[in-house]
């Protein structure tokens, strides 16, 4: 993980200062500080390894959480932060199914942990607690998507030239 996390976390300070903003409680910031998201990340990613080789689990796992971004994502406060996950599952799910591999799997495992930690209700904040719940998910995964950036913005080009070769095939028909 430690090769992928040595980015500038820009989005990560940005969704903390969010957080902040918005919950009352005045130890956020230290609730979600990079070592206990660093912490949780390592906890699920143990939980992506084991799941990551069943794409059926997989599929699962993605669809669910974009079933619930789908519901948190219309929350005005913190749905901008969740605008990605459907890229970050889109490139989750190419890859289990070797659609897309010319990404680390050591991102794959990152990037499925987040989504783990995103679906499970039992967290640094539980989710429970209305939107705040969320604050945590909404920090771990801008934290993850920082750290995959490159690895996100080549999954991005490589999907849309897919996009484009389906739509001249379908063109050519």
């Amino acid at each position: 993980m430690n090769e992928i996390m040595s980015e500038e976390y820009t989005a990560y300070e940005e969704a903390l200062g969010a957080a902040e903003t918005y919950a009352s409680d005045s130890k956020i910031k230290k609730k979600l500080s990079k070592e206990k998201i660093k912490k949780q990340i390592d906890k699920f990613s143990e939980k992506a390894k084991q799941i990551i080789d069943n794409p059926e689990k997989v599929s699962a796992v993605l669809e669910k959480a974009i079933s619930l971004c789908d519901e948190i994502g219309q929350v005005r406060f913190i749905g901008k932060y969740f605008k990605d996950i459907s890229l970050v599952c889109s490139m989750i799910n190419d890859y289990i199914c070797k659609r897309y591999t010319k990404v680390p799997v050591a991102t794959v495992i990152t990037l499925l942990a987040a989504v783990l930690y995103f679906i499970s209700p039992v967290d640094i904040i539980p989710d429970f607690l209305p939107l705040i719940g969320h604050l945590d998910d909404m920090v771990v995964f801008a934290f993850v998507q920082d750290a995959a950036k490159i690895d996100l913005k080549k999954y991005e080009k490589w999907k849309k030239e897919q996009e484009k070769e389906t739509e001249s095939v379908s063109e050519e028909k």
